[in-house]
């Protein structure tokens, strides 16, 4: 087996790991900075949560100091439940010079759709 099958077979153990635990669990994981090896969390999360329950919760972690690549799949999981078509992932977690505008452009559209931010 060479190492992409592998990484592939591991990334599957990790998808049904997700797939076989509450919501509320994986919400926690985010909440605890738990994002797993193989962004795996992210498509769960974004196929059986709303926008509703995460939407603040995914925003903070493009805020965060989480690696790129977790930023990258929070950000598709994000647009994707908000249904939002103006960006790519890249614009919400890359390394550009209009990222904090374009984060802004995201936060004013989850305060029109959620509401603002509770304070935790």
């Amino acid at each position: 087996m060479d190492w992409r099958e592998k990484w592939e077979m591991a990334a599957r153990d990790e998808q049904s790991e997700y797939d076989s635990i509450s919501l509320e669990q994986l919400i926690q994981r985010i909440e605890n900075g738990w994002f797993g090896n193989y962004y795996a969390l992210w498509r769960t999360v974004e196929a059986r949560a709303t926008l509703e329950l995460v939407g603040w919760l995914l925003f903070d972690v493009l805020e965060s100091k989480a690696s790129y690549l977790h930023r990258y799949h929070c950000a598709r999981a994000l647009l994707n439940l908000m249904g939002e078509t103006r960006f790519d992932p890249v614009h919400l977690s890359g390394n550009n010079p209009k990222l904090q505008q374009n984060l802004l452009v995201i936060e004013k559209e989850l305060i029109k759709r959620l509401g603002p931010r509770l304070e935790q």
